[in-house]
C-alpha cells in the first residue's frame, strides 16, 4: 500500500525560490519513492497553517505530516505562547484524525554582510524559543522530529554554514539537498511504523 506524507509549512517547505521541484519535499519524495505533498506557502505564519490545517491536511488524509514554522512568527516577534499554542492545536487535529504527526525543527538563520532581511540575529534568537519547545513537546510526548537544525549549522556556532544560503534565511539547492538527508531516515522510520503488524 502507497503511503502518503503531507509536508506542512512556509517557504522553506515551499522550495523557495527555486519552487517545489527543488524543495526537500521532492528530494526526500524522489529518494524514497514515496508520495510526498508539499504544502508549504511562502510568508506562512504558524496561525495561517493551523487557519488552513482542516483544508491542507486533514482533507487529504495523509498517513503522516510534516508541520514546520515559526520562522515568519519569529521575523514578526510572536509570543513562544501564541506560537506553541498553534502548533498544539495543530498536533491535536493530527491525533483527532488519526494522522501521524511530526515536526520538523526550523532551520538556522545565516546572518551576513549583504542580508536582503534587517534584524536576522534578533529573528534567530527568538526562533530558537520556538525550536527548544518543539524539541522538548516532542520528547515529552513521543513524538517524532526531524532535526533540520543541526545540520544546517556552522559548528560550534547557532548560525547556518553561508554556503547553504540563498539569502541568510532561504536555503540554496545545496541546502535543501542537506535537509532531504536529515529527513529521509526519520520518514523510512515513519514508513516503518506503517509496516509493523497491528
Amino acid at each position: 500500500m502507497s503511503r502518503v506524507v503531507l509536508c506542512i509549512g512556509d517557504s522553506i517547505t515551499y522550495g523557495y525560490p527555486f519552487g517545489p521541484a527543488w524543495s526537500w519535499v521532492a528530494l526526500v519524495g524522489e529518494a524514497l519513492q514515496i508520495n510526498m505533498i508539499n504544502r508549504g506557502i511562502n510568508g506562512d505564519s504558524t496561525a495561517n497553517m493551523l487557519y488552513r490545517f482542516n483544508r491542507d491536511v486533514v482533507q487529504h488524509n495523509p498517513d503522516a505530516t510534516v508541520i514546520m514554522g515559526g520562522a515568519n512568527d519569529a521575523w514578526m516577534g510572536v509570543s513562544l505562547a501564541a506560537v506553541t499554542a498553534n502548533f498544539t492545536a495543530m498536533l491535536e487535529k493530527c491525533r483527532q484524525n488519526k494522522i501521524l504527526p511530526v515536526l520538523g525543527l526550523p532551520v538556522p538563520v545565516s546572518p551576513g554582510d549583504n542580508d536582503f532581511f534587517n534584524g536576522l540575529e534578533e529573528a534567530s534568537a527568538i526562533l530558537d524559543q520556538y525550536r527548544q519547545w518543539m524539541q522538548e513537546y516532542c520528547i515529552r510526548n513521543g513524538i517524532q522530529a526531524i532535526d533540520f537544525y543541526t545540520p544546517m549549522l556552522v559548528p560550534g556556532s547557532r548560525f547556518g554554514k553561508p554556503s547553504y544560503y540563498f539569502d541568510g534565511v532561504h536555503p540554496n539547492q545545496e541546502g535543501y539537498q542537506a535537509m532531504s538527508r536529515a529527513a529521509i531516515p526519520v520518514v523510512q522510520k515513519i514508513l516503518k511504523l506503517f509496516e509493523a503488524p497491528s
